[in-house]
């Protein structure tokens, strides 16, 4: 008696790691998320020649005109820029930067990012009355 108890426990475990293990895994929050980096340029001058944008700044969903509520960062001197941990889907990257006197430069891109994936973008800023 005591080893048909055991023999039973045994199949009811063995059938409870089967249905588990066939149960599709469901993958943690923010797994799928990727990464979307790329460079900001201007033209200071108006000659038409695109130059890297130094602490341009750069915002993701969200105009550069409206107040933060969206992930936001500054570009490094070279116009580097990186945002980490984005949902996969349609984003659009807003850019601007105060130039001299009263210049202002901003620009838009759209991109699509893959789950797990990385997207480059070269965004090109241009002065606004």
């Amino acid at each position: 008696m005591q080893k048909m108890k055991g023999r039973l426990i045994s199949l009811i475990a063995c059938c409870l790691i089967a249905w588990k293990c066939e149960q599709p895994l469901e993958a943690p929050e923010g797994y799928y998320n990727g990464t979307i980096e790329g460079k900001v340029y201007y033209d200071p001058d108006n000659d038409g020649q695109f130059e890297p944008a130094p602490l341009a700044k750069v915002k993701l969903d969200e105009h550069p005109l409206l107040p933060d509520t969206k992930p936001k960062t500054l570009t490094d001197s070279w116009g580097y820029f990186k945002f980490e941990d984005v949902e996969p889907g349609e984003h659009v990257i807003w850019g601007s930067k105060e130039g001299q006197g009263s210049a202002y430069y901003i620009g838009k891109k759209k991109v699509y990012l893959e789950k797990r994936g990385n997207a480059y973008v070269e965004l090109k800023l241009h002065a606004w009355p």
